[in-house]
């Protein structure tokens, strides 16, 4: 019988994240993955990473195209992300602010604090230019956006509970309508 020495080596170390969220741009075919980090302890501070990867998916090739770290110094917790018709990426999350995001510098170029509880969701309307968020404490807030800037619409009704999703329903006769 021979012996066998086995080796095992590892060159890194893999940190697992979860898929938090997907948003898919037609115009542009690129996908916004929100990912955040699996934590291994209890422990909360360091361990907490969220980053957005940008993946292309033109000619049915994908390929990781850059990836945004959520700044741990003025994190916003993120819980949602979507594409705005213009190419533009926005995000909100616990920390109550929507954030509008500039690709070239990896950054948020400009943000607003929707209202003054954690943000869950968010959804834009047919025209893109409304977003609704859902918020904690159970209210649909809506803000009108602009290239550089946003606009506060309206707070709905309090609907007394965490609103974890939101959709824009157009009825055949009558306004469009958030459920």
């Amino acid at each position: 019988m021979r012996e066998a020495i086995v080796h095992r080596c590892r060159f890194y170390k893999t940190e697992l994240y979860s898929i938090n969220c997907l948003s898919y741009n037609e115009k542009l075919e690129k996908v916004a993955v929100l990912r955040k980090r699996i934590r291994r302890s209890m422990k909360v501070g360091a361990d907490d990473q969220i980053k957005i990867e940008i993946w292309s998916l033109k000619d049915n090739v994908a390929f990781l195209e850059q990836t945004i770290f959520d700044d741990p110094k003025d994190s916003s917790h993120i819980e949602s992300i979507a594409w705005s018709k213009n190419g533009q990426l926005y995000s909100c999350g616990l920390n109550s602010y929507l954030n509008a995001y500039d690709l070239q510098n990896e950054k948020i170029s400009h943000r607003i604090c929707a209202n003054s509880s954690a943000l869950w969701c968010m959804n834009f309307n047919k025209d893109q230019d409304l977003i609704a968020v859902g918020t904690e404490n159970g209210h649909a807030v809506l803000i009108r956006v602009f290239e550089e800037s946003f606009q506060f619409e309206a707070l709905l009704n309090n609907f007394s509970k965490r609103i974890l999703c939101i959709e824009w329903f157009y009825p055949e006769n009558g306004d469009p309508k958030l459920v």
